[in-house]
């Protein structure tokens, strides 16, 4: 079974409100999707890039196959599991950066699920179902401290390279605001689809990410699956 435009796997990374990169199950390659991405990145940056993907995409089928089965749920119904990680900063007229905060955060069909404490490094499980996830997550210190250390320097010193190759873009598109974060849930035909938009406007520049995974069955005989991550992956 398949829907025009809806990929098993879709991932993307944003720059503010802006997609600068895509992939998907179908073409499976990762690509540009700002024409200073295109010059200035080297090929080797998109073939690693390429395969984290890849390995991405097979993570999220076998994980929400995990929880699923932890939540006791079928697979008749249609169930999404969503990830956002990146990091925020603000940048000064001298042009230093300063870290604002780290974000990497799940939820499930629609709910927190998961996030991590950058400031004391560890899990946090709002619901039961993901207490077993954080114990077995915060029960490896050394994992934790790399999640912490990427969010406040990796994340940021990429962030800060692409916000200098793109910074002609970025301050033609630049407006004021808040930052917005929301989910739209829409029925079509028996089939529900979940869009994600992330508009980000102000002072602070933020690298995000986002994922969902949704497996669907329309009858005993038939089953479909359909991810979207947008994510920043660790090359």
């Amino acid at each position: 079974m398949s829907l025009p435009g809806i990929h098993q796997f879709t991932a993307l990374g944003l720059l503010d409100d802006r997609e600068i990169d895509y992939y998907n199950s179908k073409e499976q390659k990762k690509i540009p999707k700002q024409s200073w991405m295109m010059e200035k990145m080297q090929e080797d940056y998109w073939e690693k890039g390429t395969q984290s993907r890849k390995s991405k995409e097979q993570w999220f089928k076998v994980n929400v196959e995990i929880l699923m089965k932890r939540m006791n749920h079928s697979e008749t119904d249609l169930h999404v599991l969503q990830w956002r990680h990146g990091c925020e900063i603000d940048e000064f007229n001298n042009g230093t950066v300063k870290f604002l905060r780290g974000i990497d955060q799940y939820s499930y069909d629609g709910s927190d699920f998961l996030s991590f404490d950058n400031s004391h490094r560890v899990w946090v499980a709002p619901v039961q179902a993901a207490e077993e996830t954080k114990r077995k997550w915060d029960g490896v210190a050394i994992l934790n401290q790399y999640t912490q250390g990427y969010l406040e320097k990796e994340c940021v010193d990429w962030l800060t390279k692409f916000m200098e190759y793109g910074k002609e873009t970025l301050r033609k598109h630049w407006l004021g605001g808040i930052e917005v974060f929301h989910t739209v849930v829409r029925l079509y035909g028996g089939i529900r689809c979940s869009a994600q938009r992330l508009a980000v406007r102000g002072i602070a520049y933020i690298y995000s990410a986002r994922a969902s995974c949704e497996i669907m069955t329309e009858n005993s005989e038939e089953t479909a699956e359909f991810c979207t991550v947008l994510e920043y992956e660790r090359e």
